[in-house]
């Protein structure tokens, strides 16, 4: 038998230094013995720690790493499996055996765990094992839920709480109570749904409730073919009388219900369920005509209110109409009341300034108003050298004049101004502003003088 004889190593190359050449691909190292020393470093640095006695020298394995057993598109792919595995675990819901089995024995590592963890891209591990001491079987966290499931401890206990809970209807379903879930998820353990129906009945749920489509209890019973639900409402609730009288919105009753799944499933269960119903009408006849009597007495009842509300809603959009027409009236004759006083005040103004001004020119051609002015005169002539030296106006030729012509317009500007102010005061006792554009103030000041 040949013995494998053992690789020398290179002496002029240390062990550091191939790791390093390895590492950054340097193609400098070319020598066999190198290469050799270079993938026996490989091995070393991939391999544990020895912890067993070596093996013989016929039992040395070759140079082939493990790692390399498959291409690197087949180990992306693996460990892209391993992850979903994973997580498919993760989000899968336990079961007993499952459960059981882990308990027992922990699960053994896949065969190519090993190969790619040494990759670059290591495959994530696998989640920890579900502790046994959480439960499998999650409280359910509405009763929407509990009636969804069968879970009659939990309907119950939701009941218990809030007995007002049976009337909700879940909005997001179309409208459907909790009688017509039950009714919709009649299948499974007819036992556990039996018992909720029975238990939402004593609480009161309404039976003749129509969700969204127009169905009530008995359609969807009918429709999903629960024999025992469908002969629940029928022998044990009132739900017998709406049987022949309650349509949806395609005016379909529970029996053309029945008859259409049967006509497209026959079957025992589509004709029990079809016989249920048409044999209603004779066990039930007296409060068949009662419920009837009573649908007709409160459909005359919602048209006569329908057309109540109309004539309502008729009467105020017209009422609502013509205010908003009298308030643009109100609002026009506001501003032109508004226009007209503006414009007689203006005019009053303008007669009352001109006929002031001419009476005070007037007054300035007398004795007295040239005595005034000549009076007036050194401040005016004061005013103007202030105003020369600071450079608003230029220095006149003659310079008393200028302050003659000065002071009469002075004297002029004033008078007007003043018999402006009083002609407005009088104006305004004898023709007060408007105090508000209130529209509503106004009606009622119109209102009042006419009351008296």
């Amino acid at each position: 038998m040949m013995t494998m004889d053992a690789p020398r190593r290179n002496l002029s190359l240390s062990y550091s230094v191939l790791h390093a050449a390895d590492v950054n691909g340097d193609s400098s190292v070319t020598s066999k013995e190198e290469i050799h020393s270079m993938d026996l470093a490989r091995q070393l640095a991939d391999s544990p720690p020895p912890s067993a006695p070596p093996l013989r020298p016929s039992a040395v394995p070759s140079s082939t790493s493990s790692k390399d057993r498959y291409a690197p598109w087949l180990k992306k792919a693996l460990g892209k499996m391993h992850h979903a595995e994973a997580l498919w675990h993760t989000h899968r819901p336990p079961s007993a055996t499952s459960v059981g089995a882990n308990s027992l024995s922990p699960a053994p590592p896949h065969p190519h765990n090993k190969s790619l963890g040494h990759q670059g891209n290591p495959a994530r591990p696998l989640p920890p094992p579900p502790s046994s001491s959480s439960s499998f079987v999650q409280q359910p966290a509405t009763i929407w839920t509990a009636v969804h499931a069968g879970n009659v401890a939990d309907v119950r206990r939701f009941l218990d709480l809030d007995k007002h809970i049976v009337f909700r209807h879940h909005e997001a379903d179309g409208g459907k109570t909790l009688l017509q879930v039950a009714c919709w998820h009649g299948h499974g353990d007819v036992n556990a749904k039996l018992k909720i129906l029975q238990l939402l009945v004593q609480f009161g749920a309404v039976v003749e409730h129509q969700d969204s489509h127009g169905d009530n209890a008995l359609h969807w019973s009918a429709r999903m073919q629960a024999l025992p639900t469908t002969r629940f409402l029928i022998q044990d609730t009132d739900a017998a009388v709406y049987a022949l009288i309650s349509e949806n919105h395609k005016r379909q009753k529970p029996l053309d219900v029945a008859k259409l799944a049967r006509d497209a499933k026959p079957s025992m269960v589509t004709s029990a369920i079809f016989d249920l119903l048409r044999r209603v009408h004779r066990d039930c006849n007296v409060r068949l005509k009662i419920q009837y009597g009573k649908k007709l007495r409160l459909h005359a009842e919602a048209e006569a209110r329908a057309r109540r509300v109309d004539d309502v809603t008729h009467a105020a959009d017209t009422a609502r109409m013509l205010c908003h027409s009298a308030d643009q009236v109100w609002t026009m004759a506001l501003e032109a009341a508004e226009c007209v006083r503006n414009d007689l005040e203006a005019k009053v103004l303008d007669e009352g300034g001109k006929d002031a001004v001419g009476r005070a020119r007037v007054w300035l051609e007398t004795k007295e108003g040239k005595a005034w002015v000549k009076k007036e005169a050194p401040d005016a002539i004061e005013a103007i050298k202030s105003l020369v030296h600071k450079g608003v106006v230029p220095k006149p030729r003659d310079l008393k004049k200028a302050a003659a012509v000065r002071v009469m317009e002075e004297y002029v500007l004033g008078q007007e101004t003043n018999m402006r102010d009083l002609i407005k005061k009088k104006f305004g006792r004898e023709h007060p502003a408007f105090e508000s554009r209130d529209v509503e103030y106004y009606k009622r000041v119109v209102h009042n003088g006419g009351a008296r």
